[in-house]
């Protein structure tokens, strides 16, 4: 019998030894270990539903569509950015059972060594590379790739027992030859190479540095998302000691005082047109991720007491730090009008289709040719390959000595050190910003990332939405659904400076490359403004409030132009698309900046993994100070953005987590 249900008063009848708010990435495997005991009872609260035939969800092809879908994503949005022409940039989070393991673009690479030793030279003993590894493979099964598949990166992927688990629920690949486009990949990567990056064959080991194959969260056996509802709930949904509720959303944690501190002993959820409260008789675990899981925090009485008291809630532990240190991602886009003319038309197969410069016929196959689409959905449906299986191969994280002489480092160190001497810190900024800076003088830690990955317009055939492009990510709340429907068909190179986008429309192929920063120098945060607890709250990454992040994106404009012009690049690019190209001063690549830069959609931070005098929320065992049996189990806890995509870090901590609770409450001999 599946453990799954709808009706939140039938649920909040029972009693659970742990209540799991948040049936994502993270509260999914916290619940799946937890289970493990069928002496304890897991309940866990899921605003989404359980979508498990939905195919902007399993499809990779389809990665990217579920943004702004009001079944699958929260649909939030930052308060307008005033260093960003006071636009609004759109965050999603997945709102399904999965949480934004069902919504994000499945790359899973780890971060670098020293980002996850910073952690714990933050004060959180445990919290470092060596602590986090063997939780890094328990939750997952590496399937080994195909050698040399990406031109310069030499060996097989995912054969490095020391590093990759092998037999964890996530299933996790790696794009083949028979799910990779490579054509356009080998100039780019060749001008790549030359201009400084260098080729990584185990980005797995602790250096996350260089170009590499990225692992992917895609079951190879099946070509399917590999996600927390499918390798955590599903193999486990028969067990009679776990239930999850869906479609029902918490609203605050009641909170008892004892004399150790605050105890967690319920959660007030409202579900359809129930209002009730779900009882927990050993600990209440927050798992709603960066945006809510501080919502619910402020909404129970913990958080700045000053915010609480004009909002007229009281007090029960004033925690300034929480909502606060918010960090993110930020990209930007360029374009450019690739040459003609088209290879012949005759070349359909998969491999040929993505490698060909005509990607406008594969577009037209794909929409317009019934045949065409019917065979590669057999094709998928048969032998888990094809269009529909394919996901971004290749990402790279560079420090900026890749590509920037160290006097031009060295000027925008010194500029931002002017600024932050100017500025009014917290002790955990401090605490990051002396990290950061030496990450940055050594070289050692990814500061851009590089990325590539195909983006075909959908066809109507499978009744998809045709794809947007690409700065319909940053456009506003909606995401992809807020923007003009642009019929194209797309070869993403995103790069955390550099990143290419190789489409074609109206015959004519173009390109474009998303700079996107890895620095982040300036948290901002997330508070609510009403007690209501199901209001969205108020967002403020408080974008290019430093000079830092403005000027990474902006020199990697005028990088990424230099790349254009470089062979073997430099033969198959025209012009510059957008910015035009008669944009090329500083001034006017600042304004471009300004008008198109965006979110990369990995706000982290705001329940921090710190001790609680430098504004830490949590402690080493994942503890909100003040309380004896409240913690939270998400990407909130991060203390410091790494040099990577999130989710195999969320997944680790969730691990990790788990064998702290386990520990706390051993079962009895």
């Amino acid at each position: 019998m599946v453990r799954l249900i709808s009706d939140a008063k039938a649920f909040s009848a029972l009693t659970f030894d742990y209540l799991i708010v948040g049936g994502g990435t993270a509260g999914l495997t916290v619940a799946a270990r937890l289970s493990e005991d069928p002496r304890v009872n897991i309940g866990v609260i899921e605003a989404g539903q359980f979508q498990p035939d939905e195919p902007l969800i399993n499809t990779p092809f389809f990665f990217g569509q579920g943004i702004g879908h009001p079944n699958l994503d929260w649909n939030f949005a930052t308060v307008p950015q005033k260093n960003l022409n006071d636009r609004v940039v759109g965050v999603p989070r997945g709102k399904a059972l999965g949480g934004s393991s069902a919504l994000n673009f499945m790359v899973y690479a780890r971060a670098s060594k020293p980002e996850y030793d910073a952690w714990g030279a933050l004060g959180n003993p445990g919290w470092d590379w060596d602590g986090l590894l063997p939780s890094f493979k328990k939750s997952e099964t590496v399937t080994p790739g195909q050698p040399n598949v990406i031109p310069g990166v030499v060996g097989t992927p995912g054969v490095n027992p020391a590093f990759e688990g092998e037999s964890g629920p996530l299933r996790i690949g790696f794009s083949t030859n028979a799910t990779f486009s490579g054509d356009l990949v080998a100039p780019y990567l060749s001008v790549l190479l030359k201009s400084g990056a260098h080729a990584n064959g185990d980005p797995d080991s602790g250096n996350a540095t260089g170009v590499f194959q990225s692992p992917r969260s895609v079951d190879p056996a099946t070509g399917k998302r590999s996600y927390s509802a499918t390798a955590f709930f599903v193999p486990n949904q028969n067990r009679p000691n776990l239930l999850v509720l869906v479609g029902a959303q918490a609203t605050k944690i009641v909170l008892e005082k004892t004399p150790a501190g605050y105890t967690a002993k319920s959660v007030n959820i409202v579900g359809g047109n129930q209002t009730c409260a779900a009882s927990a008789t050993k600990e209440v675990i927050l798992s709603t991720g960066s945006i809510k899981t501080p919502q619910l925090l402020e909404l129970s009485g913990i958080g700045n007491a000053t915010l609480l008291k004009s909002l007229g809630i009281q007090t029960l532990i004033d925690l300034p730090g929480v909502g606060e240190n918010l960090q993110d991602h930020m990209l930007l886009g360029s374009d450019f009008l690739l040459k003609e003319p088209a290879p012949p038309h005759g070349v359909i197969s998969f491999a040929h289709w993505l490698l060909a410069l005509d990607l406008q016929l594969a577009t037209d196959l794909v929409r317009n040719n019934a045949t065409f689409s019917a065979e590669q959905m057999l094709r998928y449906n048969t032998t888990h390959d094809g269009i529909f299986a394919e996901t971004a191969p290749i990402f790279a994280f560079h420090p900026l000595q890749a590509f920037f002489n160290s006097s031009s480092v060295t000027s925008m160190m010194a500029q931002l050190d002017t600024e932050i001497s100017k500025s009014t810190l917290s002790p955990l900024q401090v605490a990051q910003y002396a990290l950061q800076r030496q990450f940055i003088a050594e070289g050692k830690v990814g500061q851009l990332e590089s990325g590539m990955q195909p983006c075909i317009p959908y066809s109507s055939v499978f009744e998809f939405r045709i794809l947007l492009t690409p700065h319909c990510f940053v456009s506003g709340r909606g995401g992809f659904n807020n923007c003009a429907t642009i019929a194209r068909a797309e070869l993403h190179i995103d790069v955390c400076f550099i990143g290419a986008t190789i489409f074609k429309g109206n015959r004519r192929e173009s390109g474009s490359q998303f700079p996107v920063t890895i620095f982040h120098d300036t948290p901002g945060y997330q508070h609510i403004n009403t007690t209501d607890g199901l209001a969205a709250p108020l967002i403020d990454p408080r974008y290019f409030s430093f000079s830092f992040d403005s000027q990474l994106l902006e020199m990697g404009v005028h990088l990424v132009r230099k790349f254009s012009q470089t062979e073997p690049l430099a033969s198959i690019i025209e012009t510059p698309s957008t910015p035009a190209p008669n944009i090329t001063s500083d001034t006017a690549v600042a304004d471009y900046a300004r008008l198109m830069a965006g979110s990369v959609f990995h706000g982290c931070g705001t329940a921090a993994l710190a001790p609680q005098n430098i504004g830490g929320v949590v402690d080493p065992n994942l503890r909100v100070y003040g309380t004896t049996n409240l913690r939270v189990v998400d990407a909130s806890v991060i203390p410091m953005l790494v040099a990577a995509h999130l989710q195999p870090t969320v997944y680790a901590i969730a691990e990790k987590a788990s064998d702290l609770i386990k520990q706390a409450s051993p079962p009895p001999h």
